[in-house]
């Protein structure tokens, strides 16, 4: 009886990891660029050639 408890725990222990893992992966690894790509002309009419981080004094790794 005392060896089922323990398995079921691992197991939920172990599902509760993959999942965590899951969402981390599926947020993406933060990039350099942290995903922003700029567009020469949009839909509206704005158009960007470079992307421009103004210091808020927090690293690349503190944002998402």
């Amino acid at each position: 009886m005392h060896c089922i408890r323990l398995l079921n725990n691992i197991g939920i222990s172990l599902a509760f990891s993959l999942l965590a893992c899951c969402t981390y992966v599926s947020q993406g690894i933060p990039d350099e660029d942290r995903g922003a790509l700029p567009i020469a002309n949009d839909h509206f009419g704005d158009q960007a050639t470079r992307i421009v981080y103004p210091e808020q004094n927090w690293d690349a790794s503190d944002s998402l």
